[in-house]
């Protein structure tokens, strides 16, 4: 029989979580505040949705938490839960959330577990631990997070949530990992605050694995990557919405691939799409 106990909590300390940047005279003053947020590698303690106290966590739910006008997001997957309440609150409370993602990237790697997606790793781990991971969702995938956001935004907040697909020429999505799809990680919010690094905003990245993300406190850094990274993606993007009116109304193609991808009918997808986010 295995026996388990408590494990003592992994605190950061308060110059990392709070760092105060002018008492380090080589930056008091300076024109450009920037620091780094990581997450130390896998930790079982830390697959908890409840467990925010990375530095990188942090940072990433204080800046959509402190957001008041706008929040630019691109990332490959998202599903995250404290990121996905994260974002919801910010439309809620009057915030405009651009987000950019990928159709179909890693999505059936996104439904598994934990345990799944960390393959020959985790054949490594204890018994306890294994069963532990096995039950634990690895979050879900792109496709998955548009019908949970949409079905808990009330109808007031559905127009300032604006999603679009990843798309090479500005007419279709881009297709799983075909070249072209953005394995872009960024998250900017309202023209002051940019943070760009390895994490998705997915459950891997902010449960599991060790990652590495700069934050700029800067508006003249942060206009600029907007305007080279995800203005123009988002621009050239495709509505998720209206994207679902077209495989709805049949003028969307829709493939063996694409019902697959779809819980198995693409069409039926759409639909419930659309009535989550009032459009029936």
């Amino acid at each position: 029989m295995v026996t388990t106990k408590p494990a003592p909590p992994i605190d950061a300390p308060p110059e990392v979580l709070q760092p105060d940047l002018d008492a380090d005279p080589l930056l008091r003053g300076a024109e450009l505040p920037m620091f780094l947020a990581t997450r130390r590698s896998f930790d079982v303690r830390h697959v908890s949705p409840a467990r925010n106290d990375s530095p990188q966590n942090q940072a990433v739910l204080t800046a959509l938490a402190r957001a008041r006008r706008v929040i630019k997001l691109e990332s490959p997957n998202l599903n995250d839960p404290a990121v996905k309440q994260a974002l919801l609150d910010a439309a809620e409370r009057g915030v405009t959330v651009q987000v950019v993602l990928s159709l179909g990237f890693n999505s059936f790697a996104e439904r598994a577990t934990v345990l799944d997606q960390l393959g020959a790793r985790g054949a490594q781990l204890p018994g306890p631990v294994k069963a532990l991971l096995d039950g634990i969702s690895a979050g879900g995938s792109n496709e998955d997070t548009l019908q949970d956001l949409y079905a808990r935004l009330s109808p007031g907040a559905r127009e300032r949530l604006q999603i679009r697909w990843n798309s090479p020429d500005g007419k279709r999505p881009s297709w799983v990992q075909e070249p072209g799809a953005s394995h872009t990680k960024y998250l900017t919010v309202d023209g002051q605050l940019a943070l760009v690094g390895s994490a998705n905003m997915d459950v891997i990245s902010l449960r599991v694995a060790k990652e590495v993300n700069v934050v700029v406190d800067s508006a003249a850094t942060t206009a600029a990557l907007d305007a080279r990274v995800f203005d123009v993606d988002f621009a050239r993007g495709v509505d998720v919405l209206a994207w679902a009116d077209g495989i709805r109304d049949g003028k969307v193609p829709v493939t063996e691939e694409l019902d697959r991808l779809l819980d198995g009918d693409a069409r039926a997808w759409a639909k419930e799409l659309l009535k989550r986010a009032g459009r029936d």
